[in-house]
């Protein structure tokens, strides 16, 4: 019985880990276990942006509030359909980095996108 308890308790801990820590909530345990293991990590993040703000962008928001929020993207490109990707984070040495992105269609959020990218 107490290993039951033990185990239970064990698991609810990892589970609410995730919605507790931001960068495992965006790059997920996987991404997190990389960075460890890989100790390596050299993510450079536009001037405004936070995980906070960033874990805040939802479906459907306007252009305008994505700025307001996390402020001017490094990048805007044009992707086909009509779609734009916004990109937050970059590797200054282009090796693994933290990806932050923001993909808006008619000037609303269509995904948000967010991992730890290896190379």
């Amino acid at each position: 019985m107490k290993k039951i308890i033990i185990l239970i308790g064990s698991i609810s801990l990892i589970l609410s880990v995730k919605f507790f820590v931001p960068t495992i909530r965006l790059d997920g345990y996987s991404g997190t276990f990389n960075r460890i293991i890989l100790n390596r990590d050299d993510t450079l993040y536009t001037s405004k942006y936070s995980n906070t703000d960033f874990l805040s962008i939802k479906k459907e928001m306007l252009y305008n509030e994505v700025i307001l929020k996390l402020g001017k993207p490094f990048s805007i490109e044009k992707l086909k359909g009509g779609y734009l990707r916004l990109t937050y984070s970059r590797s200054p040495k282009d090796t693994h980095y933290r990806v932050r992105q923001i993909i808006m269609k008619e000037n609303k959020v269509d995904d948000v996108i967010s991992y730890f990218y290896i190379d």
